[in-house]
């Protein structure tokens, strides 16, 4: 029986964060796409003082064989279109807030904080002390190529998404304050390594609620709590994102 369900309110004080996936850009992340989810999040704030991060995943790819130089045109190219086009929907909908909304890139998440280098050494190190954990990050990869490089961009991905949940990295904030809760919206499912980790306490926990151990599937609505997965139940890889980001599905 699945356990998971949608949230019915937020408490007030928090922050929305979209981790922005470049190949997603025009499809299930494009701008409309996240201004109907918004629009339907707003039912469930019962105050004003939530912010939005657009936190656009631009650095992740530099972990490639391809050119660099390609890579930084392409992805700036995608970023400032894709900025421009939401901006240009909130304006004109004026029903948020603007100054609430902020569009980050990536390496800000890495420069923000003062434990993204032991973190990224410590699951360096579990990966080569654990058998286990290196085979849920190749499962991760889905139909990708089992390379370093790949390996590297799900590490990177990994320990940004815990700082985040543990509130490691500073955000700016307009409606919120420095304490406010976490919650990681994204349209595809957890990663089974993600939840190992939380799972076998491989990075320390420093908060405990809610969404300090949670994913938000923007499209199925279901807020998946990962102290309630059990992994042996992992069923299926679905393998449909060929150049994008690997979905893992669980059965509950």
């Amino acid at each position: 029986m699945d356990k998971h369900f949608d949230i019915n309110q937020v408490r007030p004080n928090g922050c929305l964060i979209f981790p922005l996936s470049m190949s997603k850009l025009h499809g299930e992340l494009s701008p409309s796409n996240i201004y109907n989810f918004l629009s339907f999040f707003h039912t469930k704030i019962s105050k004003i003082s939530i912010d939005v991060i657009f936190l656009y995943t631009n650095g992740l790819y530099f972990n490639t064989d391809e050119n660099s130089l390609k890579v930084r045109q392409k992805t700036n190219s995608q970023m400032v279109q894709h900025k421009l086009e939401l901006q240009n929907i909130i304006f004109k909908k004026k029903e948020f807030v603007p100054q609430a909304f902020y569009y980050l890139p990536w390496d800000y998440a890495i420069l923000n904080s003062n434990k993204y280098k032991e973190s990224l050494d410590e699951l360096r190190l579990q990966r080569s002390q654990d058998d286990k954990f290196g085979t849920m990050l190749y499962a991760d990869l889905g139909n990708r190529e089992k390379t370093e490089a790949n390996i590297n961009f799900l590490l990177e991905e990994l320990v940004v998404t815990y700082l985040i949940r543990q509130n490691l990295i500073d955000f700016p904030n307009t409606l919120s304050d420095t304490n406010a809760w976490k919650l990681i919206c994204y349209p595809g499912q957890y990663l089974i390594s993600d939840v190992y980790i939380y799972q076998n306490k491989v990075l320390p926990t420093f908060i405990q609620d809610t969404f300090s151990s949670s994913f938000y599937h923007m499209q199925e609505k279901i807020l998946y709590r990962f102290n309630e997965i059990d992994l042996n139940t992992i069923a299926k890889i679905d393998r449909k994102h060929p150049e994008g980001d690997p979905v893992i599905r669980g059965e509950e």
